[in-house]
């Protein structure tokens, strides 16, 4: 049995990377081994389980982390800042660095000597680093929902569209924005359930446009922490985003038998495969009407989504993990 160390990057904010941590976990204990989680601060994050609070600053992080390591048998970490907090500790232990975001760092030369291996979430997050030769791919793993949730409570009236993301700028609300305008404007049973985290100036669009139409025709409830459970209940899944590590929310909607369009952009494409045609168009003036035809017809069947999504199972994931991880131990 293994004992790591998982430093999360946040304990406030809870998104695909945390969510992907905290089902590891569960996968881990599930399978007998003792995983400890050390999160940055008090935060929901903690919520799920009993971790070690590390202070925010890293050279303190680093001392309290070279405690905590003396119980574990490596440190795998989520986020550049662990990374440095735990190579500072020198605690002896192998360091493993998941990496999810493919956006290049200019400390990502120094960050990359740093970890014993890395793991990236998909190939275009390993495209990140120029040399490879301690990058490894393992996909994202997904927990299949075990029973589909029905508390949304959502008018039978409106076909519901969803896109489920935090209102950051490169998940792509304000590039999908003319689209739902012009929905809204030529179909009377059409509505959108906006959730993510929705505070900023993103969000600030979104309320005038709820002004403009009917709120109740714009849904914006937030951080929704079970939302992969709820899935089945939206119409269809738009993921508009700019970038992609990865893209968990379209292998959540599969896997719910939810009907899915996506951007065409990083980790997508790979998650994507076999289903190209889900990809929006290139020009976003086609955005609507591909919107809409999919909405009515869609492409694939419950089953054939359900099976695409299988390939990303939080089992294969954890098996690939613990595969990595025994490489390193000694």
């Amino acid at each position: 049995m293994v004992t790591p160390l998982l430093v999360a990057n946040f304990s406030e904010q809870i998104g695909g990377g945390e969510i992907s941590l905290i089902e590891l976990s569960e996968e881990l204990i599930n399978r007998g081994h003792t995983p400890i989680i050390a999160i940055p601060g008090e935060g929901n994050l903690g919520k799920k389980f009993e971790p070690k609070i590390l202070p925010k600053n890293i050279s303190s992080a680093s001392l309290a982390l070279r405690e905590i390591a003396k119980e574990c048998d490596l440190i795998h970490t989520t986020g550049a800042r662990g990374l440095v907090a735990a190579w500072l500790a020198r605690t002896g232990k192998p360091l493993v660095w998941h990496v999810r975001v493919g956006a290049r760092d200019k400390l990502d030369p120094i960050l990359k000597m740093m970890p014993d291996l890395i793991i990236a979430n998909s190939r275009c997050t390993a495209d990140r680093f120029s040399k490879k030769e301690n990058v490894i791919v393992i996909p994202n793993g997904i927990k299949i929902p075990s029973k589909p949730a029905q508390t949304l409570n959502l008018n039978a009236n409106f076909k519901y569209i969803g896109v489920i993301a935090r209102m950051t700028p490169e998940k792509g609300h304000l590039d999908l924005l003319p689209a739902i305008k012009k929905l809204l404007s030529e179909r009377n049973d059409i509505a959108f359930f906006l959730a993510g985290n929705n505070q900023g100036s993103i969000g600030d669009e979104f309320r005038r446009l709820q002004k403009e139409f009917d709120e109740n025709r714009i849904l914006m409830p937030g951080f929704i922490s079970n939302i992969a459970e709820h899935l089945n209940e939206i119409d269809l899944i738009v993921i508009p985003s700019r970038i992609e590590g990865f893209g968990r929310v379209a292998v959540e909607a599969m896997l719910c038998g939810t009907p899915l369009l996506t951007r065409k952009v990083g980790g997508l494409i790979e998650v994507m495969e076999g289903l190209e045609d889900l990809f929006l168009p290139e020009e976003k003036e086609e955005w609507s009407e591909r919107i809409s035809k999919e909405l009515d017809s869609p492409s694939k069947s419950k089953e054939e989504l359900f099976t695409a999504g299988t390939r990303f199972s939080i089992e294969k994931h954890t098996d690939s993990i613990l595969s990595a991880w025994s490489s390193l131990i000694k």
